[in-house]
């Protein structure tokens, strides 16, 4: 008996896409700018920064199973949505408490950054893991949830091209002179904005479908089923390389503007703008790529596409102008390639699913989210790293050759090599054709 084609409305579309949009009004600020918030402005050494944004990131990915589980074994109508509503307003505090500056001592400094970080990736994974949830639990259909995918990029987008436009800006206006008290205030609008989208995702989604095995399996069940799991062991890896590279290099994006191309930090707000308003473009293109190319052609293009302009970026010599082209050609490479990798990680769960008769639907999101959150805190890290080993000195009005060296590998040529492992990844996926064979009945519609 098949199941039953299940569409999914305008409403629930958009609903959708409101919380990606919500999620990245926190995600793209702090990826962006929060290196240069601890360095800069609030004064912790660049080698310890890379230390806390790795420890915080490693450390918080944990929640991500601990929620995915929970999710796979809770009883009642609903599964993901309910952890949407109760994380949203603790999300709200902890982007706020993020961007507080306490203390003038640089142990209290290292201490406050360590735990709020850590709150604020814990409740951020809370939220997130579940909401990534949805797709499984609202449609089977790979057309629909390829339709919520696309919807999820486009919120992504228009809310890194909202803070890209708006963060300095907004700074400055809160701020009136004075940067940190600017980050505060300007963090807590966005927190208690970001909160209120999530529950109007809350309010419009619906779950349809229900696991179709029991939720009381052995523990050590899930695992198995994913560790025997290789689309999404594949997938999951790629993630994570195209995770890094892209935190790596935002990471590296405002002192890149500052002191390689020598345009101030105002312009890395045009780049970011530039990169998502091109990534909105690639979501729309993405769809009738896919039906001629496939998913996992159309993967490939876009990571080889990526490294070859960073490739560009490292080699070119550098100016607003050849910049701005190129990372807006990173961004239409990403545009296309996430809503598919998305809607992928949804049909890599299928498969798991019906070969082994245990759900590990929330387990296997989790898990996946966990590592491209790990990869952000490397991506980060490596961002600080560099600066440290490069000898970078915060503030200065020049910057050493070797500090100029270790930005410009950040903002490009790591990530160029990283991407590109990404890419040489898809040629042991499973073909389209492959994964539509592995792809059973594992859903029910709720009665």
């Amino acid at each position: 008996m098949n199941t039953p084609r299940i569409k999914t409305t305008f409403p629930e579309i958009f609903g959708y896409g409101l919380g990606d949009f919500a999620s990245n009004l926190i995600w793209t600020t702090t990826l962006t700018y929060i290196v240069f918030y601890y360095t800069d402005i609030y004064g912790i050494p660049a080698a310890q920064v890379a230390t806390i944004l790795l420890a915080c990131r490693v450390c918080s990915a944990v929640i991500d199973p601990v929620v995915g589980t929970l999710v796979d074994r809770r009883h009642g109508s609903e599964q993901a949505r309910p952890f949407i509503i109760w994380g949203a307003a603790p999300l709200a505090l902890a982007t706020f408490l993020a961007f507080v500056p306490v203390g003038q001592d640089n142990t209290v400094k290292i201490a406050w950054a360590v735990f709020t970080f850590l709150l604020l990736s814990t409740t951020y994974s809370f939220v997130n893991t579940a909401y990534g949830m949805l797709v499984n639990l609202m449609t089977k259909d790979t057309g629909e949830r390829l339709k919520l995918t696309s919807s999820r990029m486009i919120g992504a987008n228009i809310g890194a091209v909202f803070i890209g436009g708006v963060t300095l800006a907004g700074v400055r206006f809160f701020g009136g002179g004075d940067q940190a008290r600017g980050f505060m205030i300007f963090m807590g609008v966005v927190g208690l904005f970001a909160a209120g989208c999530f529950a109007v995702t809350w309010a419009m989604c619906r779950e349809k479908l229900r696991p179709a095995t029991a939720q009381t399996a052995e523990v050590k069940a899930p695992w198995r089923t994913l560790v025997a799991n290789r689309p999404w062991l594949l997938l999951t890896s790629m993630k994570f390389c195209n995770s890094t590279a892209n935190t790596l290099s935002l990471g590296s994006l405002t002192f890149a503007s500052i002191y390689l191309l020598k345009t101030g930090a105002e312009f890395s707000g045009t780049l970011i703008a530039a990169l998502t308003g091109a990534s909105f473009i690639g979501v729309w293109i993405a769809m009738p790529l896919t039906k001629r190319l496939g998913k996992r052609a159309s993967v490939r293009l876009t990571n080889f596409g990526q490294a070859f302009c960073f490739v560009l970026l490292a080699m070119l010599p550098l100016g607003g102008t050849t910049t701005l082209v190129l990372v807006s050609a990173i961004g239409l490479m990403i545009g296309i390639r996430d809503p598919l990798t998305y809607a992928m990680l949804s049909d890599t769960l299928d498969p798991g699913v019906s070969n082994s008769g245990v759900s590990a639907m929330g387990l296997g999101y989790s898990i996946a989210s966990a590592a491209y959150k790990v990869a952000a805190g490397v991506g980060g890290g490596l961002s600080a790293a560099l600066l440290a080993a490069g000898g970078y000195v915060a503030g200065a009005p020049e910057q050493t050759e070797s500090a100029l060296r270790a930005i410009l590998i950040g903002f490009a040529v790591l990530p160029a090599a990283i991407v590109f492992i990404s890419g040489a990844i898809t040629f042991f996926y499973p073909s389209d054709a492959q994964m539509d064979a592995l792809k059973q009945r594992n859903a029910e519609p709720r009665l």
